[in-house]
């Protein structure tokens, strides 16, 4: 018997994607990491920034890829690059004569 088809995993992301990942959010970083507020930022206008982001990963990528993927990865690696620096931080405290 079998069940319903595997999903199938997608694809990592290709060093071409992550480098237009970071460099388009820091292009729109006021606006992609922002504080909605009804003046500067607003829900349409942040969905904007990602879709252009989302455009500029699209042409680099041999995979297509949608704003939810874009924007877990962007998470993802913002939370690796805190860790990783806290964790240099941390045994860079710890190094010296004892």
């Amino acid at each position: 018997m079998e069940g319903p088809p595997a999903k199938m995993r997608r694809p990592n992301f290709s060093e071409a994607e992550v480098y237009a990942i970071v460099t388009e959010v820091a292009k729109r970083k006021e606006m992609i990491l922002g504080k909605l507020d009804s003046s500067r930022c607003t829900l349409q206008l942040k969905n904007h920034a990602w879709g252009e982001v989302l455009n500029a990963v699209n042409a680099v990528g041999r995979v297509t890829r949608n704003v939810t993927e874009i924007q877990r990865f962007s998470a993802d690696l913002r939370v690796s690059v805190k860790k990783k620096a806290a964790q240099d931080k941390k045994y860079a405290g710890g190094t010296g004569k004892s």
